[in-house]
């Protein structure tokens, strides 16, 4: 698993590279390489259930995060088309990736065997914290761009999806911090330790992080090569570690 991982980042790299140079001059061809890079780490997902795991049951968040991989190759393409309908579609896939977390189940926030909501302080306190910094952070980045988004009707729906996407990451640290993402007894997650319930705390953080900069190069007056270069990078890592958590349940 570890050499399909490793091929499957690099791939990843090589396809996001061509689509980030070649976006303006071969936008067809760049937009497969985008979306292909976005597929790879479904296709691990796969190669993992099918192949190590031999085909065998892996839990509804193994079918909702593929759902979301899903989504989100949709949204590459359409984000470039019309906009708009590219985020909707990232909003579907932000909603698969919440109803996976919830499916597999957080300590002290949801049972995902029972199909029902408890709370313990702590995990509820963290849930809120991380969700209303990720809200207030993205607020601050696009605070002097609200009136432009008023003049075009889409305040609100911005606001929607802010939301939506702060409850996915906030979701997603929680996860990683309660360690939902770790069985003990499975061998490869063991050998990473502790590291392996920051992997989809640090794909949520990679998220919000990158739609933050994707805003504020679509919305600012001049496109920065160097942002949108971080855009790609911290967005592939995130779908990347989602699915990586997948496989190291």
């Amino acid at each position: 698993m570890t050499a399909a991982a490793s091929g499957a980042a690099a791939g990843m790299a090589v396809l996001g590279t061509y689509y980030f140079l070649n976006k303006k001059t071969r936008k067809k061809s760049a937009l497969v390489c985008k979306a292909l890079a976005t597929a790879l780490p479904g296709l691990l997902m796969l190669y993992w259930f099918f192949y190590v795991q031999g085909g065998s049951a892996s839990g509804a968040s193994f079918i909702w995060t593929l759902a979301a991989i899903v989504c989100y190759m949709a949204a590459d393409v359409l984000l470039e088309c019309k906009f708009i309908a590219g985020a909707v579609c990232f909003s579907a896939g932000h909603l698969c990736m919440i109803v996976s977390f919830l499916t597999e189940g957080i300590p002290g926030l949801y049972d995902g065997i029972a199909g029902m909501f408890y709370f313990d302080f702590n995990t509820l306190f963290l849930f809120v914290f991380s969700a209303v910094v990720f809200i207030k952070c993205a607020f601050e980045a696009f605070r002097k761009y609200f009136p432009h988004l008023k003049a075009k009707g889409l305040f609100v729906s911005a606001v929607a999806y802010i939301t939506v996407l702060s409850i996915m990451a906030a979701l997603a640290i929680v996860s990683g911090v309660m360690g939902s993402s770790r069985t003990p007894g499975v061998s490869e997650a063991d050998s990473l330790g502790g590291l392996t319930a920051l992997i989809p705390a640090t794909g949520g953080a990679c998220f919000v992080v990158s739609d933050i900069l994707l805003g504020i190069n679509r919305l600012g007056k001049k496109r920065s090569s160097v942002r949108g270069a971080f855009v790609l990078i911290l967005y592939y890592a995130a779908v990347y570690l989602f699915a990586m958590r997948i496989w190291l349940l």
